[in-house]
């Protein structure tokens, strides 16, 4: 395996290997690992990590055939659909690094906006019930209002781990399904 520095758009191929008897090219981030194959148009392979959208790999088929029928083994067409997508990707990380803050001190390690304990999830889920960003900031006029997108936003993306709670049953359903509650008397 040969050390290589390859960027594509946002994403760094460091590591190659070359299968010379089935003129395959193999680029990895990282280590090579196990990973999950899409095909792209031009009849490459991506690779991602199981059950993420992570690229770990391309995989060139036909490399050696390919740079010497057309002069380079590798062309990547980048749509601007493509670049708007990272450009957002790349402000969404940058305003995440600078609004959401996780620190075990603060609400047990859930995350809040950063200098605030204001939850991240708690201001996703009264967004998706209608709150807008106006109502948020006269709520806490001390946060800017790219703080609360990027908290939903966050929220939306990192939704809470473990078992869903039960949403409360109203007395009607409780009393259908158990009887009338006794009374003392």
């Amino acid at each position: 395996m040969e050390r290589v520095n390859i960027t594509i758009g946002p994403l760094s191929f460091d590591h190659a290997d070359y299968d010379a008897d089935n003129d395959v090219l193999y680029l990895h981030v990282g280590a090579p690992q196990p990973a999950e194959g899409e095909e792209t148009p031009e009849g490459h392979v991506v690779r991602y990590a199981p059950g993420t959208s992570r690229v770990v790999g391309l995989t060139v088929l036909g490399a050696r055939q390919l740079l010497d029928r057309d002069g380079h083994a590798l062309v990547v067409r980048w749509s601007p659909e493509i670049s708007d997508t990272v450009h957002a990707a790349e402000r969404y990380a940058r305003l995440r690094d600078q609004w959401i803050e996780i620190n075990p001190k603060i609400k047990g390690g859930e995350p809040v906006i950063r200098g605030t304990r204001i939850g991240v999830r708690g201001i996703a889920q009264r967004m998706d019930e209608g709150d807008t960003i106006e109502i948020l900031t006269e709520d806490y006029p001390h946060v800017p209002a790219e703080a609360f997108q990027t908290a939903h936003t966050y929220g939306k993306a990192h939704p809470r781990r473990g078992r869903r709670t039960r949403p409360w049953r109203d007395a009607d359903e409780a009393v259908g399904r158990r009887g009338p509650l006794p009374v003392a008397g």
